[in-house]
């Protein structure tokens, strides 16, 4: 029934983008029901993959990236669902021209209906896709404590003197460091990024919002966990958008 609706705006447009809010009505629709859980699986187990990737039904990774949708749905537009209805009626184009792509609507409805932009919404919502599972606090998603998928992540010692981590993902893509201090005193790391690309960044922050930039701190008995988004330089489009990946080095040295 939604992709005769999605058909009725716009037949031409990824199947990712018409999996996702499908998969993301269905909970609405049906709100006590846990069917498209473990298409959470693959959404997690491939956070390097870019969140607009479609991998042509490989997986069920499509599927999955309607976690996006339920953290726009509870991050900024709560009470107001009909927004994916908005984005889907702003894809309406020339089959010809093929713009406005999805991409180009759900920036015109965010920026239009509340005021934020796409990038900074794609940043945070990979601070709050590490809290579920085991990680869920409460304080993120709704059902966070019921998806039973934690995102694939690297994990590391505060101990080690250096850490560096040769890091790959997709533009709209990221990557998990979780840095554990078992020790009694905090550990001071100076932090060095390096890459080579010019038309995307790699975007440092922790999964509690702060930014990341010349050093990070764990405290003692404590974890920090590092998330780097790739995000483009300029604003980009579905038909822009390429899926080749990314590649960074990051490097903490013990201060």
């Amino acid at each position: 029934m939604n992709h005769a609706l999605q058909a009725s705006d716009d037949w031409w447009e990824s199947a990712l983008i018409f999996e996702m809010s499908a998969t993301f009505v269905e909970a609405l629709v049906f709100p006590n029901q846990s069917d498209y859980f473990f298409t959470l699986e693959d959404f997690q187990s491939r956070p390097e993959w870019s969140l607009f990737y479609d991998d042509n039904y490989v997986t069920w990774y499509m599927y999955g990236a309607a976690m996006y949708l339920h953290f726009l749905s509870e991050r900024n537009f709560a009470g107001d669902d009909a927004f994916i209805a908005r984005v889907w009626r702003e894809t309406r184009s020339d089959p010809a021209v093929g713009r406005p792509d999805y991409i180009d609507a759900l920036r015109t409805v965010l920026l239009n209906d509340r005021g934020v932009d796409l990038d900074a919404t794609v940043i945070e919502f990979m601070q709050w896709r590490w809290f579920v599972a085991q990680f869920d606090d409460r304080a993120h998603f709704l059902h966070g404590a019921e998806w039973p998928y934690p995102v694939a992540f690297v994990d590391s010692d505060a101990a080690i003197p250096q850490i560096s981590v040769n890091m790959s993902a997709m533009t709209y893509g990221v990557q998990y460091l979780r840095i554990s201090n078992s020790g009694a005193q905090p550990r001071t790391f100076s932090v060095d990024l390096q890459q080579n690309d010019i038309d995307v960044e790699w975007r440092l922050t922790t999964v509690t919002s702060v930014d990341v930039v010349s050093n990070i701190t764990v405290a003692a008995m404590s974890d920090e966990v590092i998330v780097a988004t790739v995000i483009p330089v300029a604003a980009t489009s579905a038909t822009e958008l390429t899926f080749d990946m990314r590649d960074a080095t990051l490097t903490l040295d013990q201060i």
